[in-house]
């Protein structure tokens, strides 16, 4: 019994959430535990001629209107139910050549933020968590604080909302990003909190982890309970110098209904990494000094 593929994509067309999930289409999702946006671009076949009209004028980048159009993406199998796994703005929809009805949107998380103006200033110390909570507010977000809280001192913030989130990284030396519907908030380098995820060829690895300086890249068949963020542990046994435990920092999502495209590419690093790099540093600064002849 065939277990199929499920792949709905929803468009906001003429301010009603319009979804579609039997034409052919393509989705491909890149993520990371930054202050990055999340990237989205769909192709999707046989649109009525009037809804390409409409999105391609009202993405275009001439357009005076600053309200973003919004599209969604949802995935699964039929067997265990789909997920939301990415909703963003459009910011570009290019038509194909006739006679196909191929359109091509392009879409970045929050990126109606930008043409949004925010200016914060705390008391003279602050926690973290407070701080999070206001920038979460100015994004409609829900906020996951995982990090250790910690007091900040004289917080001043002024500029464009979609730029607030890099300053909390920097205040906070924390990872700070959003996620679906979620600002998340966790100790650098740490795994948000939850059950280890196992990634081996039982659980739908696809070929031998790859060691880099940060961890690992390893890729998956498509599963939308692997989340950005998360801790995993890599069993291979074909690489196993690659066993152990990870956090996934980018996540790339690459899915088609009527193509073979239906997994994930995950960049995972080290849970030690901050403390590996101090003490890579403090081992070049060691070199160095015993490499000076002596006087």
């Amino acid at each position: 019994m065939l277990d199929d593929r499920v792949l709905n994509i929803g468009i906001e067309i003429n301010g009603q959430m319009q979804f579609y999930n039997g034409a052919a289409g393509t989705v491909k999702i890149v993520k990371s535990s930054d202050s990055k946006q999340n990237s989205c671009q769909i192709t999707i076949d046989n649109l009525l001629l009037e809804t390409i009209d409409y999105l391609v004028t009202e993405t275009s980048p001439w357009n005076p209107s600053q309200k973003p159009k919004l599209i969604t993406v949802m995935a699964g199998r039929e067997s265990t139910g789909v997920e939301n796994i990415y909703t963003g703005d459009v910011t570009l929809a290019e038509p194909s050549m006739p006679p196909d009805r191929r359109l091509t949107m392009k879409a970045l998380t929050q990126n109606g933020a930008k043409y949004k103006w925010s200016s914060r200033s705390s008391p003279k110390t602050t926690q973290l968590s407070e701080l999070c909570k206001h920038v979460a507010s100015d994004y409609e977000l829900n906020l996951r604080f995982e990090a250790k809280d910690k007091t900040i001192a004289n917080y001043v913030y002024n500029g464009s909302t979609a730029q607030q989130i890099k300053k909390l990284e920097q205040v906070g030396d924390v990872d700070c990003f959003i996620d679906d519907d979620f600002l998340i908030v966790k100790d650098f380098g740490k795994g948000t909190r939850g059950e280890v995820r196992v990634i081996s060829v039982s659980t739908g690895m696809i070929g031998p982890p790859i060691l880099d300086d940060k961890g690992i890249k390893v890729r998956v068949l498509f599963d939308p309970t692997i989340k950005l963020g998360q801790q995993i542990e890599i069993q291979s046994e074909v690489n196993k110098a690659a066993n152990g435990q990870y956090v996934i920092y980018n996540w790339a999502a690459s899915l088609a209904t009527h193509e073979n495209d239906w997994y994930l590419d995950l960049s995972c690093n080290n849970d030690n990494i901050k403390s590996i790099s101090e003490q890579r540093e403090a081992q070049k600064k060691t070199d160095a000094k015993s490499a000076k002849p002596k006087s």
